[in-house]
C-alpha cells in the first residue's frame, strides 16, 4: 500500500513538474491579437464597422484596402464612404491554448496559430484542413481530402457562413425600389410586411379538405458589387464578401445556401421552403397539424421528420441548411433533419439555378376560417467558397500527400489569406504550430 502512494505521489509530482516546465518554456495560454483580414468575418484583423446610410445593415471591411475603393452595401448595394460613420477597430484578441499542440490533439477544421518563416516571426492564426497523409484539392468553391468531398458539420458551417441578406434592412433612401420577394403568377395571397412575408387564403368549400395548390414566392437577389451595372440587377448568390471591398476579382455563384426566419401560422397550415441545387431543388415541407413533415429532392422523397416543436399560434425559428451535399433543418434549436443527398444524384456539384422560394397553403383544414401564415426576420447565408492560388483561380491541387509532421492550413477569407496555397514549402510542421485559438468576447475601438 505504502509502494503504490508513494508511487502516485511521485506520478503527481512528474506532472506537475511538466506543467511548469512548459509553463515556462511557452506557457500553457497566451493572447494574441489578428492582424489582416485572412481569417474575416469570424476573426477579422484591424477593420472599420460600417453601417449603411441606406439600409443600416451593419459589416465590416478590411482597413488596409477600404481607403483605396468605395464601399458597396452587402445587403442592398448602396455605395458607402468611410465619412458615413465608419468605426476602426482592432483586430480580433484570441486566446492560444497550447495544451492540444504539445499533446498531438489536431482535427480538421480547428483554428491554430503557427509560426510561419514567409510570413515573419509572429505568429498567424489559420484553419486546419488537412492532416498527416492527406491529398488537398480546391474544385469549384469546395474542399477535397483524398478526393472525398470535406463535409462541415453544422457548428463549422455557421462559423464559416456568409450573410448576404436581412430582411429587417431595407432601402429606405430610394422610393420605389423593385422588391426583393416575387410572388408566382396566381399567388396574390403573398403580401409584403414592415417585418417580412405575411401569406392568407380565404378558404372555400371545395378546398377545406385537400388543397395541395401552392402558393409560391421567390428571392430576388441582388448584385451588390461594385461595378457598371444597375444597382438593384439582379443574379445568382456570388461569393461576394463585403470584408475585401477594394479587391478585385471574377465572382462566382455559390452552390451551398441556408435561410432562417421567425415563422407563425395557424394550424393546418403548410409552408414549403426551397433551396436550388442545379437545375432541381431541396425542399421541405412543414405541416403544423402533423407536427412533422418531409424532404424531397425535386420530387424524390428523402426523408421524414416529426417534431414537438412546431405549434400553431407561436412563433418559433427556423434554419434551412444545404451545405457540402447536406441538408439541415432546426427548429428552435432542435436539429429535425440531418441528410446526405444520395450518391447518385451527387456526383457533380452543380450550377446553381434559381433561387430561394416559400410556398404555403391550406391542409386537411377543418374549419373554414382563412389559413393564413407569417414570416419574419428572414435572413439568408452563403457558404465559404474555396480558391486557388489567384483571385481568378478556380482550382487548387496538392503535388503529393502530406508528410507524417505537415499540415495544410488556409483562411477563412480566400480572396485575402496567405496560406499554404502560396507558401514556398505549401505545408507547416507540427513544431511550427503555437496552439489551438478561441475567441474573447472583447473588441475595443481604435481612437
Amino acid at each position: 500500500m505504502k509502494r503504490r502512494r508513494a508511487f502516485q505521489w511521485m506520478l503527481f509530482v512528474a506532472a506537475i513538474l511538466v506543467v511548469v516546465r512548459l509553463s515556462f518554456f511557452r506557457g500553457l495560454f497566451s493572447t494574441l491579437r489578428v492582424s489582416g483580414g485572412s481569417m474575416a468575418e469570424a476573426y477579422p484583423g484591424e477593420h472599420f464597422s460600417l453601417a449603411c446610410r441606406d439600409c443600416r445593415f451593419r459589416f465590416r471591411v478590411d482597413a488596409s484596402t477600404a481607403r483605396r475603393g468605395r464601399i458597396v452595401c452587402p445587403n442592398c448595394g448602396f455605395v458607402n464612404c468611410l465619412d458615413d460613420g465608419a468605426i476602426l477597430r482592432q483586430g480580433q484578441r484570441v486566446m492560444v491554448d497550447h495544451w492540444p499542440v504539445t499533446r498531438g490533439a489536431i482535427q480538421r477544421g480547428d483554428v491554430l496559430a503557427a509560426v510561419v518563416a514567409e510570413e515573419g516571426s509572429a505568429a498567424v492564426i489559420k484553419r486546419v484542413v488537412g492532416l498527416p497523409g492527406e491529398r488537398i484539392a480546391i474544385r469549384d468553391g469546395e474542399l477535397y481530402v483524398n478526393d472525398e468531398l470535406w463535409r462541415k458539420n453544422y457548428q463549422q458551417f455557421c462559423e464559416l457562413a456568409v450573410l448576404v441578406y436581412d430582411d429587417l434592412h431595407r432601402p429606405s433612401l430610394e422610393q420605389s425600389p423593385p422588391p426583393r420577394w416575387k410572388p408566382d403568377a396566381g399567388s396574390e395571397p403573398w403580401r409584403l410586411t414592415a417585418k417580412g412575408l405575411r401569406w392568407q387564403r380565404e378558404i372555400g368549400n371545395s378546398e377545406s379538405t385537400h388543397p395541395d395548390r401552392l402558393d409560391w414566392i421567390e428571392y430576388q437577389h441582388w448584385n451588390c458589387v461594385d461595378g457598371p451595372h444597375p444597382r438593384f440587377e439582379t443574379g445568382p448568390i456570388l461569393d461576394n464578401d463585403p470584408y475585401n471591398s477594394a479587391s478585385s476579382h471574377h465572382l462566382r455563384p455559390v452552390h451551398d445556401l441556408a435561410v432562417s426566419l421567425e415563422l407563425i401560422t395557424a394550424d393546418g397550415a403548410l409552408l414549403a421552403m426551397r433551396l436550388p441545387w442545379g437545375a432541381d431543388w431541396i425542399e421541405v415541407r412543414l405541416r403544423v397539424d402533423d407536427v412533422g413533415g418531409e424532404v424531397f429532392l425535386q420530387e424524390r422523397l428523402i426523408e421524414k421528420f416529426k417534431t414537438s416543436a412546431f405549434r400553431s399560434d407561436a412563433w418559433v425559428n427556423v434554419d434551412f441548411t444545404l451545405c457540402d451535399r447536406q441538408i439541415w433543418l432546426h427548429i428552435d434549436g432542435e436539429q429535425l433533419v440531418h441528410s446526405e443527398i444520395p450518391k447518385e444524384l451527387a456526383n457533380n456539384t452543380p450550377a446553381p439555378r434559381g433561387s430561394i422560394q416559400f410556398g404555403a397553403c391550406p391542409y386537411r383544414r377543418s374549419s373554414l376560417d382563412p389559413a393564413w401564415m407569417r414570416l419574419e426576420r428572414i435572413r439568408i447565408w452563403r457558404d465559404i467558397y474555396y480558391r486557388g492560388t489567384g483571385v481568378d483561380d478556380p482550382s487548387w491541387n496538392s503535388a503529393v500527400p502530406l508528410a507524417d509532421d505537415e499540415y495544410f492550413l488556409l483562411g477563412d477569407n480566400p480572396i485575402l489569406s496567405r496560406d499554404s496555397r502560396h507558401w514556398p514549402a505549401r505545408t507547416v510542421l507540427g513544431s511550427q504550430l503555437r496552439g489551438k485559438v478561441w475567441k474573447r468576447a472583447e473588441e475595443t475601438t481604435k481612437e
